[in-house]
């Protein structure tokens, strides 16, 4: 299941999406803020959503 999670931050789309090499859970996590991709990984959605909020507070660019 390559669902992402998508939440809107500081009136920004925030996406964390999982990537799958074993099994049924994810062996880690991707995100987008706005349209850039951040080119880190994240153990869960909730990392990927907490750095988007330090993210945005610093440098608000959609």
């Amino acid at each position: 299941m390559n669902q992402s999670v998508m939440r809107l931050i500081h009136g920004t789309e925030v996406r964390a999406r999982p990537v799958f090499k074993q099994g049924v859970r994810p062996s880690y996590w991707t995100g987008i803020i706005g349209n850039r991709t951040v080119h880190r990984t994240f153990a869960s959605p909730s990392e990927v959503f907490r750095y988007a909020e330090r993210a945005l507070q610093e440098d608000p660019r959609p």
